[in-house]
């Protein structure tokens, strides 16, 4: 898997050095394609475009090799929960939530074929605090992770990110849709962006509403079932 999300930072670093944006919204149409939310991004140029960076996430870990229906699990921060949680965290449509893969040739449940070692993986922001306070951080973030934020204070997640790398104090995500910095730490806005937080910082632990992991067999070519 670890191959698998390096090549889903690859996309993502390509966007970012592309400057992919809405100032070129042709260059968002493949977001909103692979998503199924439409045929392209909004035109003209004042039209107002749909929050996208979920859709930039499950991009490139569509690019990656990851299931394609899995990518409407990607257009809503609820729904982003839910795909990590296997439905135990609220979903705001349930369309967009697969449970069914087909193995052996018959249909089964996601959560049963991927328990133990194989399971997705998230962590709630109060496990998160917890490790840093402990100092048990080494895994606690992996490149091609995802991570909500929780930009408005009242813990509920608002926006949605991929982890660029974490050295055990700073988290650097990879997002779009977002104001940040470019490769030559030029400033964006409503761009593929690259963030750096300190999470030694308190304001910027509380910005982190959970973090997911993927599992292998989200890789995998088993169909999914609507």
């Amino acid at each position: 898997m670890l191959e698998n999300l390096s090549k889903a930072i690859a996309a993502a670093e390509r966007d970012w050095r592309n400057n992919v944006g809405e100032h070129d919204r042709a260059s968002l149409d493949r977001m909103f394609i692979a998503s199924g939310f439409a045929r392209q991004c909004p035109r003209p140029w004042d039209a107002k475009v749909p929050d996208w960076c979920g859709m930039a996430v499950g991009l490139w870990l569509q690019d990656a090799g990851l299931n394609h229906p899995f990518g409407r699990s990607f257009l809503h921060c609820l729904n982003v929960e839910a795909f990590f949680t296997y439905g135990k965290r609220s979903n705001v449509n349930a369309r967009r939530l697969d449970t069914l893969m087909s193995c052996d040739g018959k249909w089964q449940r996601i959560e049963t074929l991927q328990a133990g070692a194989s399971a997705r993986r998230w962590l709630d922001r109060g496990a998160i605090i917890s490790k840093l306070n402990s100092g048990d951080t080494v895994d606690m973030f992996r490149a091609g992770d995802v991570v909500l934020l929780d930009w408005s204070g009242i813990n509920e997640a608002d926006h949605i990110t991929m982890v660029k790398g974490w050295d055990g104090k700073t988290l650097t995500t990879i997002e779009g849709n977002a104001s940040g910095l470019g490769p030559a730490n030029e400033r964006r806005r409503e761009s593929v962006v690259v963030r750096y937080l300190d999470l030694d910082k308190a304001q910027n632990r509380r910005l982190i509403y959970g973090v997911g992991r993927v599992s292998p067999m989200d890789f995998s070519a088993n169909l999914v079932k609507p």
